[in-house]
């Protein structure tokens, strides 16, 4: 992961593995994204879901994560399934 992409060449609909990212930095950033979101994911969150968009569905629209996130969270492309 040496050659990490600028934020504004992220896309929300790309895979992470067109990233670079790997099985063992996948486990690293589920185990990251835990924890800073207080609350236990999936070890295996990124293969179940590989896009920033589907994990951002994931965690707002079906479980709310306990409070932290409401519908003002969500915008229109995350409606459609």
């Amino acid at each position: 992961m040496d050659n990490l992409p600028k934020p504004d060449e992220i896309s929300t609909t790309t895979n992470f593995d067109r990233y670079g990212i790997d099985s063992v930095a996948a486990v690293t950033l589920s185990g990251g994204l835990a924890k800073w979101l207080g609350c236990e994911l999936d070890l295996t969150l990124l293969y179940y879901y590989p896009t920033i968009g589907k994990i951002k569905r994931y965690t707002c629209r079906d479980n709310f994560l306990f409070g932290k996130f409401d519908d003002n969270d969500l915008i229109q492309e995350d409606l459609v399934t």
